[in-house]
């Protein structure tokens, strides 16, 4: 989200200030607002991530995404064939439809076009990423085919061509194992659906319920 993403840069733009004395300027920007940056100085520092070498910071939103698109496409406007790395976290919950048809989506897509050099996707639910690439693969091998391409097909399937890496979480991971229904009088409390939204309130407490306050 929007507020996420501006989070995620102000600890980047902290890691990046603590090791500037070990690596090279590193420069982080955003593409959401919230970052408390004027429009001039957030160009200027967009501009420099992308050709200085930086992280930009993209929300999941259809013009967040259209926006970083700009970005390249200017940085490649002054840098031809300039390269860069997409690196894309909660990746599961980018793929919506089955048909792509959200306006999200197409902006993606559109940026997954301008060809990356490593596309990385993160997800807890690897699933539906990898379904999307083997789709992907059948279509750009189906584009190949009809451009009259005759090259020699690999023997492997399309699923052993993903690289795929599985990490181990730390000890301060909380995983639904370490998650705990609230215990009152000796049983457990659960909420139905929607006894906790912005119109539920407990004594003029929004967000908040009786079954969990007394």
């Amino acid at each position: 989200g929007v507020y996420e993403s501006a989070d995620l840069c102000k600890k980047l733009k902290k890691f990046a200030e603590e090791e500037r004395r070990n690596y090279r300027h590193h420069t982080v920007a955003a593409t959401s607002k919230y970052d408390h940056c004027g429009r001039n100085e957030k160009l200027r520092l967009i501009d420099d991530a992308m050709t200085d070498g930086g992280t930009l910071v993209i929300a999941d939103s259809a013009s967040q995404v259209k926006k970083a698109c700009v970005a390249i496409e200017n940085y490649r406007r002054k840098v031809p064939g300039g390269k860069f790395i997409l690196a894309i976290d909660e990746a599961d919950a980018m793929f919506r439809t089955p048909s792509r048809s959200q306006v999200f989506e197409q902006a993606l897509i559109a940026l997954r076009k301008l060809g990356p050099t490593i596309s990385m996707f993160v997800s807890a639910t690897p699933v539906p990423i990898m379904l999307d690439l083997i789709k992907k693969a059948d279509i750009e091998d189906s584009d190949r085919k009809t451009e009259g391409s005759t090259g020699i097909e690999d023997s492997q399937s399309k699923e052993d061509n993903i690289e795929f890496f599985c990490l181990e979480p730390g000890d301060e991971y909380v995983g639904l194992g370490d998650i705990k229904p609230i215990s009152m009088d000796g049983r457990n409390v659960y909420l139905e659906q929607n006894e906790l939204n912005v119109n539920s309130f407990y004594e003029d407490i929004p967000y908040s319920n009786g079954k969990v306050i007394e």
